[in-house]
C-alpha cells in the first residue's frame, strides 16, 4: 500500500470497518472487536469519531487489523441486504446505499 495522509487513513479505515460489519462470515467483524472500532457503533459515530482525531494514534495499527481480518474472511464475501455479495467496491457501495452517506476517499478532522 503507498503512504498515505492522516485524512486518507481515517477514510481508509471507516470503509475497512464497513466492511468487516458486512462480512458474510461472522468470523472477519469478531475478531476486530477487541483491538478495532468497538461494537454497535453505527455509521454516523464511526465517521464523527474518525473526523473528531479518536483513533488517530492508532490508524497503522487499526488499518492492519482490518486488512489481516479482509485478507482471511473477505473470501465468503459480504452480505449487505439480504444479498452476497463477492466484489468489494460493490458490497461498499450497497453498504451505504440508503444511509445517505458515501464512500468517503478522506477524512478531515473537525475543527475545534
Amino acid at each position: 500500500m503507498k503512504k498515505q495522509t492522516i485524512t486518507q487513513k481515517r477514510a481508509t479505515l471507516f470503509r475497512e470497518w464497513l466492511l468487516a460489519t458486512l462480512g458474510n462470515d461472522e468470523r472477519y467483524y469478531c475478531c476486530t472487536l477487541v483491538e478495532g472500532i468497538p461494537d454497535g457503533d453505527d455509521i454516523e459515530t464511526v465517521l464523527d469519531d474518525l473526523a473528531d482525531g479518536f483513533y488517530d494514534d492508532y490508524l497503522d495499527e487499526m488499518i492492519d487489523l482490518y486488512l489481516r481480518a479482509k485478507k482471511r474472511y473477505a473470501e465468503s464475501g459480504w452480505y449487505v441486504n439480504g444479498q452476497l455479495i463477492l466484489d468489494e467496491s460493490e458490497a461498499l457501495v450497497q453498504g451505504l446505499n440508503g444511509t445517505g452517506y458515501e464512500i468517503p476517499g478522506r477524512i478531515y478532522k473537525k475543527r475545534a
